[in-house]
């Protein structure tokens, strides 16, 4: 099988990564490629890359090619791919701890409290509303957003 074009394109190193991103940008913005187009192009590359990463075989077949040469770390034009221990992630509810499941109930009950409370806040009046308990005025939460680009891909 064929090596795809793209990995032997690509660059291996910061300054390469910089340089296609600059290359890409100026060619969205010289109208050479419709930024539409573009757009859909870099979210096919993003799904790509992400089922590349997550794809167990490839994880597992790259970590036994890196031990064959007796190491946990592969370099290649400065850049490095290390095995390492990632993503830990402790399991609390075999420990017993009333204290500590006491504490987490607490916290998602007032999580819940946060986001009811949330929620109303976001539906006052424009003028604002007297909280029926403190009497104090209530006001919306100011609102930010950002126009950005959503890519579905079909």
């Amino acid at each position: 099988m064929k090596q795809p074009e793209i990995l032997r394109t690509t660059p291996v190193n910061k300054p390469g990564a910089q340089a296609l991103a600059a290359t890409i940008i100026n060619t969205i913005l010289e109208g050479k490629e419709h930024p539409a187009v573009a757009a859909i192009k870099l979210k096919a590359m993003e799904e790509a890359i992400k089922q590349v990463r997550a794809n167990k075989e490839v994880r597992e077949f790259t970590i036994e090619e890196i031990q064959k040469e007796d190491s946990k770390r592969f370099e290649f034009h400065g850049a490095k791919v290390e095995v390492a221990e990632t993503g830990t992630k402790y399991d609390y509810s075999a420990c017993d701890d009333e204290t500590l499941n006491g504490w987490l109930m607490d916290a998602s009950d007032l999580a819940d409290k946060i986001k009811t409370r949330q929620t109303m806040l976001k539906t006052l009046p424009e003028g604002g509303m007297a909280d029926p308990e403190t009497g104090a005025l209530l006001k919306r939460p100011s609102k930010k957003s950002t126009t950005s680009i959503k890519v579905t891909l079909g």
